[in-house]
């Protein structure tokens, strides 16, 4: 990420719950399906767990897990695209992926 760079977070909610190294995994393996095994945006990204009182869209208990994701503003719309086009690694393919972007607001 350059310095100076304008960051945006996005309030992303999973379904079913998972940790947030497994979003990663997902979001990179997703990306990399999407634009290439070259692509950068994933390099960027950092995705942070949101615990349950920062919540802004409180999900019902134990269905779903929620965190914010923080990418540059150029790479927003290829994280949206890697959040919609789930591609998960062979180890998790026996489970389907929903994740929702709830919220986007200017990074921190």
């Amino acid at each position: 990420m350059k310095r100076g760079e304008e960051l945006l977070s996005l309030e992303v909610q999973c379904e079913p719950p998972l940790d947030r190294r497994e979003l990663e995994t997902i979001l990179t393996k997703s990306l990399q399906a999407l634009f290439g095994e070259w692509e950068t945006h994933s390099s960027a990204v950092k995705v942070m767990d949101l615990h349950e009182h920062e919540h802004k869209h409180e999900p019902k208990q134990g269905t779903s897990s929620t965190f914010r994701v923080d990418c540059p503003l150029a790479s927003v719309g290829y994280i949206r695209c890697g959040l919609a086009m789930v591609t998960t690694p062979a180890y998790l393919d026996h489970t389907v992926y929903r994740f929702d972007v709830v919220d986007v607001s200017n990074g921190q």
